[in-house]
């Protein structure tokens, strides 16, 4: 299929390279960002263009934007392209509906992956969740990702969003919390290089068995002696002590229902 993608940001740099790579013709890069955009161009042999310069006879527009922007974008390429193009997105949180509105063949193509440009990805055992208006879209969105991925399940907008929270639980607030362990140990002149055995074995455990069962440290003891020294040495950061309690108070209730 002929392909236009729409985004020059983490997941359209990685999703492009990849279906290139996978003899994917992809016609055009068009994005906002036009220094990003010339260069992801570039490295696929494609075309750069403005949004408002897509090419109309496309068989697939891809879109690998903000979700806030899905709408304006599907809105100002609505009447403009061949009415059996298809139209997905990429996001993890908004419903195919907001393609609906305006294209009969929409879906979503969600890969369950955190995206840098920085890293390198091997995509063939990335999880890609697809979400369809119609069976033949469905089955048409199937075929092309499976050129990319061995892992492409089908799933509802419900779904999808339930994944995409979750995701934000073990990969966005688990990098954040070892951002702030980060900060903490500069802070106190130390290298966080220390704690990378302990990431390993957390991460490790947590893919061997049930998370919920491999839960350690004092707020699942209750041990409060421990809790208390913990927040009173964050007084200089109440976030840090806000953060602190809050999750320690949830390891205590997700215990006692465990």
């Amino acid at each position: 299929m002929k392909t236009v993608i729409i985004g020059s940001g983490n997941v359209a740099f990685h999703l492009s390279k990849a279906f290139y790579n996978a003899g994917i013709n992809i016609i055009q890069i068009a994005a906002r960002n036009q220094e990003e955009g010339i260069q992801l161009a570039k490295k696929i042999n494609s075309e750069f263009v403005s949004l408002e310069n897509i090419d109309t006879n496309a068989d697939l527009y891809l879109l690998a934007i903000k979700d806030d922007a899905i709408q304006s974008v599907a809105k100002m390429l609505y009447g403009k392209i061949k009415e059996d193009a298809i139209i997905v997105h990429t996001s993890g949180s908004t419903s195919i509906a907001v393609l609906e509105k305006y294209f009969e063949n929409v879906g979503c193509l969600y890969p369950l992956q955190t995206f840098s440009k920085q890293k390198n990805i091997e995509l063939s055992a990335v999880p890609f969740f697809i979400t369809a208006n119609l069976m033949l879209v469905e089955k048409q969105l199937v075929d092309f990702v499976s050129v990319i991925s061995k892992n492409v399940s089908i799933i509802n907008d419900n779904q999808r969003l339930s994944i995409h929270i979750a995701a934000v639980f073990v990969c966005n607030f688990t990098n954040h919390m070892l951002s702030i362990g980060s900060e903490i140990l500069h802070h106190h002149l130390l290298n966080f290089e220390i704690m990378k055995p302990l990431i390993n074995e957390t991460i490790e455990k947590a893919l061997q068995f049930d998370p919920v069962e491999m839960q350690t440290g004092p707020a699942v003891r209750e041990d409060k002696l421990v809790m208390e020294k913990h927040i009173d040495f964050l007084k200089m950061n109440p976030n840090y002590q806000k953060i602190y309690q809050v999750v320690s108070e949830s390891i205590i209730e997700m215990k006692s229902i465990s």
